[in-house]
């Protein structure tokens, strides 16, 4: 059976060769992975301090943020920031990105819509 991970599942759309490599073993190098990480670890702290205090309308879900489900024999896995639950109904999937370069937001959607797709489909596995 075949593990895709999320985040080389959007290696995908932006390079093929990428995810043709990750499937394999091999993982592109990091840019920057300490200061990128201890900024993620402060953010993670800060929600699970104050809560999403920027998001006014809902709460931060106490679940196991690793999730796996299997669709065609293909087997998806994925770690989500945060899922909180909206108080009028529904669910906001949170994850949170840091990179060494600025996107302007229409480049963020497609940039991010098919690992954010796929973290939807996990969560309502």
């Amino acid at each position: 059976m075949t593990e895709i991970s999320v985040t080389d599942l959007s290696l995908l759309e932006r390079c093929k060769r990428c995810f043709w490599l990750s499937l394999r073993g091999v993982r592109q190098p990091l840019v920057f992975p300490t200061a990128l990480r201890s900024i993620d670890q402060l953010i993670k702290h800060d929600v699970a301090v104050r809560g999403v205090w920027w998001l006014k309308d809902g709460e931060v879900l106490s679940i196991d943020k690793r999730m796996k489900a299997e669709y065609n024999g293909v087997t998806l896995v994925g770690e989500i920031d945060e899922l909180v639950e909206l108080d009028g109904g529904g669910y906001v999937v949170l994850d949170y990105k840091f990179s060494g370069q600025a996107y302007t937001e229409e480049k963020a959607n497609w940039y991010y819509s098919t690992q954010l797709s796929a973290y939807a489909f996990l969560c309502e596995e």
